[in-house]
């Protein structure tokens, strides 16, 4: 384990590797007296794991001895933050502190309940603070998930329902589809494991069914494409366990799956990718409406690439993906590969990462939610509806993507683009037809608001607002408006 890691950062420069190494050293005197894991295995084998998880997704060094210290405060007798700030630095002692639990014992007073949504919120800030705490956090579960087959049944079932619920969406959020789908498909098997066995089963007979069409389609697009003299690599993959099963629940039927199968196909630049796709919807029929624009229009996960699916010669579907290799890398890791590229833009990798999570949409939701003074409960509560909740993606009349809870409306379209356009919104187009402020919003849907400036603020819309971000705005708007008719008063 320890030359895996070590091995994984052999290209980090000379400090970083010193750094890592006084970490790692530093984790293995203190986890000397843990207990051992479940599994028999000392107990430095978890974090040592979690390090090398960080380190295959090109985390920064800081990150990295986080990984490998992120117990010590929370297990080992006497470790305070002080202490890694003394031993380490500042930073690596941060990340820790973040990911650090709240301790059951001496917190007996509160119930488990709200300890637990207190741990959570404690998450959500470090998010705000500095993106790593949830890294380091993420690859700690999916090890944990790796290995939660030494945990008994009740204990699997729970912590594969709190990994669905909470660290796959949190997951997805920031981009980091490795982590996603891994900790889905174990969830997956733990928490439902018949049909995951069912949904295992119908996977491998389909890929078996069209195992040489997938073959045939492979060779064609590489002759397409050479033909052009297109410079690519191609791969197939399968869609993961867990995706595929809702999938599955949505449609029934297999055959109306497009991407069960996925077509890789790694282009130069972004060019190639356009002309690649272009070659190939020529010389295939393919389906209009999953043909996607994610290189002009990204996924507010950051993810990118340019998408159709096409009928091979036995009437199946396949989904293809053209992409660059640097699309591959922040698809694969998401915001962690931004550290990878921030050499590009001159500024430290921390930096660079939490500028772009400071971008994200759901950023300003989280910040929204944070500074507002709710019950413990209550935070909970939102958390789940406003962010953990199945999502939709709308579209501006420019095309950019806007990313809403289900049951949005209109208003909360507006107020989320633009507190202004909440505010001042007269009237609301969905796909070029009028509808009802109060309509239910769905994925795809594109969206124009009708704004008055001229007009005061509408302050009669909070039955038409679904979520706790406009709901906020509207109060806040409302309380500006007092403020201002008391002075005149």
């Amino acid at each position: 384990m320890e030359k895996d890691l070590f091995v994984l950062i052999n290209g980090y420069k000379t400090s970083d590797k010193i750094l890592i190494l006084k970490a790692f050293k530093l984790a293995n005197d203190l986890h000397r007296y843990s207990k051992p894991r479940k599994s028999g295995e000392p107990y430095i084998i978890h974090p040592i794991a979690v390090a090398t998880i960080l380190a295959e997704v090109h985390a920064d060094a800081d990150t990295i001895a986080a990984g490998l210290l992120h117990d010590t405060i929370e297990d080992c007798p006497g470790v305070t933050k002080e202490l890694i700030e003394k031993e380490i630095n500042p930073t690596v002692a941060k990340i820790v502190q973040g990911v650090t639990n709240i301790n059951k014992k001496q917190n007996s007073e509160f119930d488990r309940d709200i300890i637990e949504t207190l741990d959570t919120k404690r998450l959500i800030v470090g998010i705000t603070q500095d993106v790593r705490i949830l890294i380091v956090k993420l690859a700690d579960r999916l090890h944990n998930m790796r290995t939660m087959t030494f945990q008994t049944a009740d204990k699997q079932i729970s912590k594969s329902e709190e990994t669905l619920n909470l660290y796959v969406p949190l997951a997805g959020y920031i981009g980091e589809h490795k982590y996603k789908a891994e900790m889905e498909d174990y969830a997956f098997q733990y928490s439902m494991r018949k049909e995951y066995i069912e949904t295992e089963n119908r996977r491998f007979k389909w890929t078996n069914k069209i195992g040489v069409e997938i073959n045939d389609v492979k060779a064609k697009i590489i002759e397409l494409l050479l033909n052009e003299n297109i410079r690519f690599t191609i791969n197939a993959e399968e869609k993961n366990l867990f995706s595929l099963y809702k999938k599955i629940l949505k449609y029934s039927d297999e055959r109306k799956i497009h991407d069960i199968i996925q077509i890789k196909i790694i282009c130069s630049n972004q060019k190639e990718c356009y002309k690649a796709r272009k070659i190939i919807e020529d010389k295939y029929e393919f389906l209009p409406d999953k043909a996607k624009d994610y290189i002009k229009y990204p996924k507010t996960n950051l993810y990118r690439a340019l998408h159709t699916s096409i009928i091979g010669p036995d009437g199946h579907s396949f989904q293809c993906q053209f992409i660059t290799d640097d699309m591959k890398v922040v698809n694969d890791y998401g915001i962690t590969a931004y550290y990878y590229f921030a050499k590009k833009k001159f500024k430290s990798g921390a930096d660079v990462m939490q500028d772009e999570v400071k971008n994200m949409q759901f950023y300003k939701v989280l910040t929204k939610l944070i500074e507002t003074p709710i019950r413990p409960e209550e935070f909970s509560s939102i958390l789940k509806q406003e962010i953990l909740s199945e999502r939709i993606y709308v579209k501006t009349p420019k095309g950019a993507t806007i990313e809403l809870p289900k049951g949005s409306t209109p208003v909360d379209f507006a107020y989320r683009v633009n507190s202004d356009f909440g505010n001042h919104i007269q009237a609301a187009k969905v796909n070029d037809i009028f509808v009802p402020l109060s309509y239910e919003l769905k994925s795809d849907d594109k969206i124009e608001i009708v704004v008055d400036m001229k007009q005061p603020p509408k302050l009669d819309n909070k039955s038409v607002v679904r979520t706790f971000y406009a709901q906020n705005e509207l109060e806040e708007t409302n309380s500006s408006e007092e403020r201002i008719i008391l002075r005149k008063q």
